[in-house]
């Protein structure tokens, strides 16, 4: 028998998509996300569990936590989605100084943040059976990301398919949603009024606008048309030598390779990186918690609990 809340929280998610989220939008995104298969998501649970995986579990994994639960209760997935952290060089269970916690509350007072994210002390270590506890694992950088899938690849090296799309970068994320969708306002918008302002005014900082990648893109092409062009060419004599011309995407060197940590020593002195931290992990969170919740099937079973 299922509880009665998890019937309750399909109604109130199939209501809140039903309303909000044009059928046409729905459509383009599982579309786009069953081509890229960049990351499974399976909601055969009726949640998602996902962990935060930074160095240390003290900073970034954590506001991390807080951003996503945020955005996740203003848009009504705060009981569908459960974010947990840890870190590939924490020590188990390992004390996070009060003086670092006192300051990362602060800072998360500043964003109206919960505060609970860096409340505990202990701090977790990952382990390669994260895997199998959790449905996605987020890597604050593309380092990180590296270095998890080192781990698990060591002790599971016959299976990756068990695990290689359940692991990403937060960064991944980053252009997700575009820039309409993360600055629409109402109850609809993905952010609520105060970040969305601070986003709207950094956004094109934050990342690279459209107007920049419809240039360097058009000239990737550009060089891939020349390409194929000689290509075509030298195909005149010899037919086998062609070369495939991929179709192109974003560029990686436009793209951040991981959330900015700055010093815990410099969150007065330089206040300019902490608040680009804290909207880039903004967006990204912004673009995960979306990334998630439209990959939800049509055509789940309903489920009602047994009388």
């Amino acid at each position: 028998m299922l509880p009665i809340c998890n019937r309750l929280h399909r109604q109130a998610f199939q209501h809140r998509s039903e309303s909000f989220i044009p059928k046409t939008h729905q459509n383009q995104r599982r579309s786009s996300i069953i081509q890229s298969a960049q990351l499974d998501i399976n909601w055969n649970r009726w949640h998602q569990n996902i962990l935060f995986v930074d160095e240390t579990d003290v900073c970034r994994s954590r506001l991390a936590i807080a951003f996503f639960e945020n955005l996740s209760a203003w848009n009504g997935y705060d009981r569908l989605l459960v974010p947990s952290s840890c870190g590939i060089q924490a020590q188990p269970d390992t004390q996070i100084p009060l003086s670092t916690s006192l300051s990362l509350m602060s800072f998360a007072k500043l964003w109206d943040l919960r505060s609970r994210a860096f409340i505990s002390p202990s701090r977790q270590s990952f382990d390669t059976d994260d895997v199998d506890r959790f449905d996605v694992i987020v890597c604050l950088s593309c380092r990180i990301h590296a270095e998890v899938l080192k781990r698990v690849s060591a002790d599971r090296p016959t299976s990756p398919g068990q695990y290689v799309n359940k692991i990403c970068t937060l960064t991944d994320f980053i252009m997700y949603c575009s820039d309409d969708r993360l600055l629409q306002g109402g109850g609809s918008g993905v952010l609520d009024s105060k970040l969305r302002k601070l986003v709207g005014l950094q956004l094109s900082s934050l990342r690279p606008s459209p107007a920049i990648i419809a240039a360097v893109t058009s000239s990737i092409d550009d060089a891939n048309d020349e390409q194929k062009e000689a290509s075509n060419a030298s195909a005149i004599h010899q037919p086998q030598s062609q070369s495939k011309i991929e179709p192109t995407t974003i560029p990686s060197f436009l793209l951040p390779d991981g959330i900015p940590r700055p010093s815990l020593s410099s969150a007065t002195d330089n206040a300019a990186e902490w608040e680009r931290m804290a909207l880039l992990t903004a967006i990204c969170c912004a673009g995960l918690m979306c990334y998630i919740m439209d990959a939800l099937p049509p055509d789940l079973p309903h489920w009602e609990p047994e009388d």
